[in-house]
């Protein structure tokens, strides 16, 4: 097997910026009552659509790295 070492530019396609934004709202939805359940909710049905989505597994890793950068780009505005 050939390991393969390239770099991937980020944000390449629209649903990459749709993966950043949800994290984000993902984040900062801790900021409103009960909203650490819908954050968490949120959250668990982004992975299972992941897991079940039929793409490559490197694309899926991809997506959830973006997802991730959204949620930590809220934490400063959560976070008091």
């Amino acid at each position: 097997m050939k390991l393969r070492k390239t770099l991937r530019a980020g944000f390449e396609r629209t649903t990459d910026y749709f993966h950043l934004i949800l994290g984000f709202l993902s984040g900062i939805a801790m900021v409103f009552p009960f909203g650490w359940a819908i954050s968490m909710v949120a959250i668990f049905i982004y992975l299972i659509y992941q897991i079940v989505e039929k793409e490559p597994r490197e694309e899926t890793y991809y997506d959830l790295v973006e997802f991730l950068c959204g949620y930590a780009l809220s934490l400063p505005l959560v976070i008091r």
